[in-house]
């Protein structure tokens, strides 16, 4: 019993050719980039290396603790209707104290 197609030749001829297309613009890339940064002085360098290094480091720390904090805010189905609404408040429950991160 076979679950997924069987791939072809020309499937794996074509998605090579997509990797080295990919893999020589990347060489290309990285050898104008390393041509610039090579002409720019020591103390140049040393500082673009800081930013990237705190730039990229504050990403994956905001990323980290994104994912790993609850949010203050309740999601979009728990929020109340308008007050312009007829219906009574007292139905809706208050969307930060019954959000289950805050249940004890």
């Amino acid at each position: 019993m076979r679950l997924l197609p069987h791939k072809t030749f020309s499937h794996d001829r074509q998605a090579s050719a997509v990797a080295r297309a990919i893999a020589g613009r990347q060489e290309r890339l990285a050898r104008r980039l390393n041509r610039r940064f090579a002409q720019l002085a020591l103390h140049a360098r040393k500082t673009c290396l800081l930013c990237f290094c705190l730039l990229m480091g504050g990403a994956s720390s905001y990323l980290l603790l994104a994912a790993l904090l609850p949010t203050a805010m309740p999601p979009a189905s728990h929020t109340r209707p308008p007050a312009s609404c007829e219906t009574p408040l007292t139905q809706y429950p208050d969307p930060v104290l019954s959000h289950p991160s805050t249940l004890p």
